[in-house]
């Protein structure tokens, strides 16, 4: 509760410095006499701006683990994909970005054949992120996720009856963009949930690597 109280924080400080910057009054010159001729205007298209990139699209490949009292003992392979939208930005600085998708996660565990057994999970996720950009193109993001469950599978038997509907947790991560448009990061993120609705503490925690497009 804390961290979510900070990030709540976070936003509203960023929405008062936006909000400062952009009562700055604008002025015009008009010293221009009669006697010249007024140039000619031209328009040229020019490259899209960091401010003016404000959705993209993400994809990428997710390692998640089940940590709890269950015996989960390998990691499961998954992926994500989704879209960004920028909500509020500080100049090259300060950024938070909305970015709903998908994420498959879950784990693996031994059964009692001697084999290996998977658990999948599918959430509707929404994660809301601060990110800390340098001039550079590196970045430090950070943020709260809440996702809902949309499927849960054991092997072939469906068990989404016995996973809360509901998750959400704290993603941390690091990324790096180039020109701008194109970025490749890391995050992690542990669910604050327990996963199951018996008496097993459970909880996800997964790793995700993924490329990003801003427009």
């Amino acid at each position: 509760m804390k961290k979510l109280i900070y990030m709540v924080l976070v936003i509203f400080l960023s929405m008062q410095v936006v909000a400062q910057d952009t009562t700055k009054p604008v002025t015009t010159d008009t010293s221009m006499t009669t006697t010249q001729p007024a140039a000619a205007t031209t328009t040229t298209s020019a490259p899209a701006t960091e401010q003016q990139r404000r959705f993209g699209i993400y994809a990428g490949a997710n390692f998640a683990n089940i940590n709890g009292d269950a015996d989960f003992n390998e990691s499961a392979t998954g992926f994500n994909a989704g879209l960004m939208y920028r909500l509020l930005s500080t100049g090259r600085l300060l950024s938070i970005w909305l970015e709903p998708g998908y994420s498959q996660i879950g784990d693996k565990y031994k059964n009692t054949a001697g084999g290996s057994q998977s658990v999948k999970l599918g959430y509707l996720m929404l994660p809301i992120m601060a990110r800390v950009k340098t001039g550079i193109g590196l970045y430090g993001e950070i943020g709260v996720q809440t996702q809902v469950l949309v499927s849960a599978k054991n092997g072939s038997a469906d068990i989404k009856d016995e996973i809360n509907g509901f998750d959400w947790g704290v993603p941390l991560g690091l990324g790096f963009e180039l020109r701008n448009r194109i970025g490749i990061s890391a995050r992690w993120f542990t669910g604050f949930t327990d996963l199951s609705k018996n008496s097993d503490k459970a909880h996800n925690s997964v790793i995700s690597v993924r490329l990003h497009l801003l427009f």
